[in-house]
């Protein structure tokens, strides 16, 4: 089951399967993603990610030489405003390096968790449904993500 969550309540951390579904989309989006997308990009909704996932959603269309892919994955990157990233720090790679000794996340993985609890997020969006998430946190996949009145 998803998150049902209003408005600025909650806040949130974009994976990079996340980010690629929403800009690769090939089908349209739900009512309750399309709330959200609105409210993220209104600033109505704290939304947060990192290097880390800029990263990784960048290596298969520059491998592929696909500009157009990366241009829409840049361009969703842009504005620091609606999408900050968490900056790494040498605090975050302490925590990942605990949070991988702890619950056997992948360093990129224990990275974005920590990013994550750095920036204070309810919400881990992310189809990965093998990441184990500190209590403090859920993990939800962007397909089930319930936002708003319903």
């Amino acid at each position: 089951m998803g998150a049902v969550s209003e408005a600025g309540r909650e806040r949130f951390y974009l994976d990079s399967n996340t980010i690629i579904a929403i800009v690769e989309r090939q089908s349209a989006f739900t009512p309750a993603q399309e709330r959200f997308l609105k409210a993220a990009d209104a600033g109505d909704v704290s939304v947060f990610s990192s290097g880390v996932a800029l990263a990784e959603c960048l290596v298969k269309p520059i491998r592929d030489g696909d500009r157009t892919r990366l241009g829409a994955l840049l361009r969703f990157f842009e504005d620091e405003r609606t999408l900050p990233l968490v900056p790494a720090d040498r605090g975050i790679f302490v925590r990942a390096a605990e949070l991988r000794a702890l619950d056997y996340l992948q360093l990129p993985d224990a990275i974005h968790v920590a990013c994550a609890i750095r920036a204070g997020c309810d919400v881990f969006l992310s189809a990965d449904r093998r990441l184990r998430m500190p209590d403090t946190m859920r993990r939800i996949a962007f397909d089930d993500l319930q936002f708003g009145p319903e």
